[in-house]
């Protein structure tokens, strides 16, 4: 079964109220009501908001993140944001190229395939497994 709606963006399936609850500041923005990710990324964007929130709470003098959308798009995670500074750009950065190298249904590693969408899988999820 394919999970892409036609066109192209990755169904909601992380649920964004646990994200909000853990970190309020992060997800101020009630205007942000999905997260457009599959679950393999979940552990991937826990990793993040925690370090965005470590960060922004030893340091009060960093402007304060606000998300403004998180989506999968051509198999690679995509993190906007408003606030922060070059520490909270690059946790960013390396979240969005690690997306790249993991499996965005079940968070194993995974490379880039393509077909009529492209994606982040691992082995089992792109087909080419022999288990």
């Amino acid at each position: 079964m394919n999970d892409i709606p036609t066109n192209g963006q990755a169904l909601p399936e992380i649920e964004i109220e646990e994200f909000r609850a853990s970190y309020p500041q992060l997800f101020s923005d009630p205007r942000v009501d999905e997260i457009y990710c599959n679950l393999g990324w979940r552990g991937l964007l826990f990793t993040l908001c925690d370090t965005l929130q470590a960060h922004l709470t030893r340091h009060p003098g960093v402007a304060p993140v606000t998300i403004g959308q998180i989506k999968s798009k051509f198999g690679e995670l995509h993190f906007f944001y408003d606030g922060g500074d070059s520490y909270c750009r690059g946790a960013v950065d390396l979240a969005e190229r690690l997306s790249l190298k993991t499996c965005e249904r079940c968070g194993a590693p995974g490379s880039l395939v393509g077909g009529q969408w492209v994606n982040t899988l691992c082995s089992t999820h792109d087909g080419s497994s022999t288990e």
